[in-house]
């Protein structure tokens, strides 16, 4: 039984502060209460045989939309999206946004914001994500499964040019309140390394008020903080996924940068004492230091939010990537990733990710030649490749 939530209110802008985070874990394999279905779950035949198939850059993987309820992704994909999609919808999704609306209905909201006025409609919303609806290995085909809900309506890369300035705005708003609850979940007891979850989301700061303690180097104390995926499992990105490599979790931004370099230093290690010594020792302790963790969806890109065909509300999807990193990582990653400078995307995500606190403008110069480098197993350019940092690591 769910436990009615004490619900704080942050004083900057009224976004409410969340529950804390629930330890519910799925367990593989993963099927959803039969009551709870839409329909009976399709078969493996009528997966394989499903003609509605949508576009996937992996070779390996296949999505399918299967009858009138279902989207199924299957191949070589990681059972991390289902989990981290069970994970969101417990802690902050539509049902949990109804339990704090309950919770908070009727509260004056005369006082400005200072602690007890009531949620606006996009924040009471929650994170919405399709409904799980089962996740497993299929031992005949080798694969993992996934099967969710399917959401009719249109991504927002396809939306984008024909939503209009108040269009984008409504996305928007929903948007920014959606993030920061999300960014609000608070690793549970076992992934913050023994700190007790209410202790540490009253020290957690996201930008969205709360506290957060740091020592003189701008890292966060070992018991109060917490780098990595759900269950005290490493990173298995694109950047730091390694079986020899250190990848976390860590307990320290400082950590994670020596991460970096390492990674550096294995792919260019001509340049290790070069252009890696560069980032390790001048770059990273001025600019990569002082961001707390925070839940982070990793792959925040137009074509991964659906502007819903019911009611034109924004569901977010592909929640593979999904973990504890700096507070930076989501801006700067959506950016690098989605390379939209045609448009006013790199507006549309500073907005949704909290305006001007939100926008994190030097770490992403810095992530911008940080990951080029992860990603390029060649010699990087030296010609120019220092250029444009000289404000980055000015002094001021």
């Amino acid at each position: 039984m769910k436990r009615t939530p004490v619900i704080k209110m942050a004083a900057t802008n009224n976004i409410p502060q969340w529950p804390a985070s629930s330890n519910k874990r799925l367990t593989f394999p993963y099927f959803a209460q039969a009551a709870t279905l839409p329909a009976p779950l399709p078969t493996m035949a009528e997966i394989l045989a499903a003609k509605d198939v949508f576009p996937c850059i992996f070779r390996k993987r296949c999505i399918r939309r299967v009858g009138e309820h279902y989207i199924v992704k299957y191949g070589e994909i990681s059972l991390d999206e289902a989990e981290n999609m069970h994970f969101v919808a417990e802690n902050c999704g539509p049902d949990a946004a109804r339990i704090m609306q309950a919770a908070t209905e009727g509260v004056d909201n005369s006082d400005g914001g200072n602690g007890t006025a009531k949620a606006d409609d996009a924040a009471v919303v929650g994170m919405i994500v399709p409904k799980l609806y089962a996740a497993f290995h299929d031992t005949e085909t080798n694969s993992n499964f996934i099967i969710m809900e399917y959401v009719p309506g249109k991504s927002l890369e396809e939306a984008w040019n024909t939503l209009g300035r108040a269009g984008r705005a409504r996305i928007t708003k929903h948007l920014n309140a959606q993030f920061a609850a999300v960014r609000n979940i608070a690793p549970d007891v076992e992934d913050a390394n023994g700190c007790n979850t209410e202790d540490y989301k009253h020290k957690h700061n996201h930008k969205h008020g709360g506290h957060h303690n740091y020592n003189a180097n701008g890292n966060t104390n070992a018991r109060d903080a917490y780098y990595g995926r759900l269950g005290r499992r490493p990173y298995n990105d694109i950047f730091l996924g390694s079986s020899t490599l250190p990848c976390g979790p860590f307990n320290h931004e400082s950590q994670l940068n020596e991460a970096f370099y390492q990674r550096y230093a294995s792919l260019h290690p001509d340049l290790a004492t070069g252009r890696g010594a560069f980032y390790r020792e001048r770059v990273f302790p001025k600019i990569l230091k002082g961001h707390p963790p925070v839940f982070t969806h990793g792959d925040l890109q137009a074509k991964n939010i659906l502007v819903r065909e019911a009611d034109g509300l924004p569901v977010v999807v592909d929640w593979e990537c999904a973990a504890w990193y700096p507070s930076y990582w989501e801006y700067t990653n959506a950016l690098w990733t989605s390379r939209r400078w045609g448009d006013e995307w790199w507006g549309f995500v500073g907005d949704v990710l909290g305006g001007g606190e939100g926008e994190f403008v030097v770490e992403f110069k810095c992530v911008e030649n940080l990951m080029g480098d992860l990603l390029d197993e060649t010699q990087p350019g030296v010609e120019g490749w220092g250029q444009g940092w000289d404000s980055c690591l000015s002094p001021n």
